[in-house]
């Protein structure tokens, strides 16, 4: 390597330094950084303390090893896959303009400005490697294991998103699109391998107590899909599971053995790595356009350039109809890539599993059968609140993307409700595409199965309105507004906290809801459910009236500023 681009990768290093010290002398880079160490603390002390307060035995393998452990290679066969699918070696390789121009302007060759690269996200990620395992310290047999086989792991699925990404200009689109197309097969074989064979342990088993994590663990490990994918991962695995012997030494010059040879096939073909730089600065660019104009996602694509979803217009409802076809209209510009095909899947999936459960009764658990409902219900919930927080709709947009609602003669609480309409639509989509499967597979009568798709579109209704809500009451947003900057990621915690918060009234209250409903009527599951959605609902119309005068004054404020 260079001493030109050591003389950099040092000064890059004492300058993030010097930003990071400049930021804790300010009082909001030292609120920040103390609430960074509170939660490394708060993540680590419990670890550690478990560790030498309660040693583990000798012989003893952690739960980690044992239920974990034989997952290891799948996962980060997945993890690979989705490196390669979303193209993030792209991201990886990029080089800021800055150390562009330096490089370019220098008499470097490609494969020297490679291992800069590959150097400055060593230094990145080794330190982000150890942390991890002294948040897990606790789950390993070994802690050098552990650091040595998450470290040689992480290194070895970056070097193969960056050989995809240094090959790909030598591809055709077919042979991209193939190896696209590949790994998602691969994927979606194991899928459907693992599933028949959990299928028919669910079939076996007469209780949900016999259906442990060994048995689940065994049928996706011995999926003959699985074996295949997962075998160049084995070594990492066995690293990061094995102990403080001889087997970790074997394991991890096995492991290093892989990764050099990886890394060798990346030397081979770099050339053209500066040209894959430019291109990566000018992605940068475009990225950091888009979001400034509040559009976190990528909705340009295919050959026009656009995607179009036209809806008809709402009536005015005193303002109301426009905001909710904005909203509308922008979660299927941003989203309708992904919840459309899953509608479709999960339709497809509550046609399959309904014409099974019909020819073979005993094809599934009773028990699990019968609250396949309600497992739904909390899966799609875990899902909508992640969609809910990333989609950044309604009053979550950046502030320059609000100022249409002004000029509408309409009420602040009008567009307090429309605005939520938005996320709504796109949450209850996800819960319509999760609990049509278990619909169609429950046991339980029709009724109750639909009172339960109910109780998640009012959970939807919810999450819009909370996530409106957290937005006018604090300022704060989850995704960039503009530039990201050091402290993007404590404000996002921030916001995601006081999002789990302001949850946690309207549940309570849900579920006093459903249990007075249930002992009222009859405790059923339909009792229970349409309880639980009117105690979701009842609460609203204040929540909207306050979230609008609060955006009213937020905006007015601004505006005056803007004026003085």
């Amino acid at each position: 390597m260079s001493i030109a681009l050591l003389q950099l990768t040092w000064l890059l290093a004492k300058g993030s330094v010097r930003r990071v010290w400049r930021m804790c002398r300010t009082p909001a880079g030292l609120i920040s950084m103390v609430l960074v160490l509170g939660c490394f603390v708060a993540g680590v002390a419990p670890s550690l303390a478990v560790y030498f307060l309660k040693p583990p035995e000798p012989d003893a393998v952690p739960g980690f090893a044992k239920h974990v452990g034989p997952l290891l290679p799948l996962l980060l066969f997945v993890t690979t896959a989705v490196l390669i699918v979303c193209e993030g070696g792209k991201s990886m390789l990029e080089l800021r303009p800055a150390e562009l121009q330096f490089v370019l302007a220098g008499p470097f060759t490609s494969a020297q400005i490679l291992t800069y690269r590959l150097l400055t996200v060593a230094i990145s990620l080794l330190p982000l490697c150890v942390l991890l395992t002294f948040f897990m310290r606790v789950y390993f047999v070994s802690w050098l294991g552990g650091v040595i086989g998450i470290t040689f792991a992480v290194g070895f699925i970056i070097m193969l998103g960056f050989q995809y990404t240094l090959l790909q200009p030598r591809l055709s689109p077919r042979q991209i699109s193939l190896i696209r197309l590949g790994l998602l097969a691969a994927l979606l074989s194991v899928v459907v391998e693992a599933s028949y064979r959990l299928a028919n342990v669910f079939s076996a088993a007469t209780s949900l107590s016999e259906l442990g994590a060994e048995s689940i663990v065994a049928c996706i490990t011995k999926s003959n899909t699985a074996i295949i994918v997962g075998f160049p991962f084995v070594p990492f695995a066995k690293t990061i599971s094995a102990p403080a012997d001889v087997s970790l030494a074997t394991n991890a010059a096995l492991s290093l053995a892989i990764l050099g040879l990886i890394t060798a096939c990346c030397y081979r073909t770099s050339a053209g790595f500066a040209e894959l730089a430019v291109e990566g600065v000018a992605r940068r660019i475009k990225k950091l356009e888009r979001l400034r104009d509040g559009n976190t996602y990528q909705s340009q694509r295919g050959r026009s350039g656009s995607v179009r979803y036209g809806i008809p217009t709402f009536p005015f409802l005193s303002g109301i109809g426009p905001i909710v076809w904005l909203e509308i209209t922008i979660a299927l510009r941003r989203n309708g890539r992904f919840l459309i095909p899953c509608l479709l899947l999960g339709a497809i999936a509550a046609l399959v599993g309904g014409i099974t459960v019909r020819s073979r009764p005993d094809w599934m658990n009773s028990t699990v059968q019968y609250y396949a409902p309600s497992i739904a219900f909390a899966i799609a919930s875990y899902m909508g609140g992640l969609i809910a927080i990333a989609s950044a709709l309604g009053l979550a947009k950046p502030p320059r993307t609000l100022d249409w609602y002004r000029t509408l003669p309409v009420g602040p609480t009008a567009i307090a409700i429309g605005a939520m309409s938005g996320t709504a639509a796109a949450v209850s989509c996800l819960f319509v595409a999760i609990q049509l499967p278990a619909i169609a597979i429950s046991t339980q009568p029709l009724s109750d199965s639909l009172s339960t798709l109910v109780l998640g579109v009012a959970f939807a209704i919810l999450l819009g309105t909370m996530i409106n809500f957290v937005t006018a009451v604090s300022g704060l947003r989850a995704t960039p507004t503009g530039t990201p900057d050091i402290l993007q990621g404590a404000r996002s915690l921030f916001y995601m906290l006081l999002f789990a918060i302001s949850l946690i009234p309207p549940i309570l209250f849900a579920l006093a809801s459903a249990a007075f409903a249930g002992v009222l009527f009859e405790i059923r599951p339909m009792s229970f459910a349409l309880g639980g959605s009117i105690g979701l609902l009842v609460g609203l119309p204040a929540i909207w009236w306050y979230t609008g005068q609060r955006f009213r004054d937020r905006e007015s404020i601004g505006t005056e500023q803007e004026q003085h």
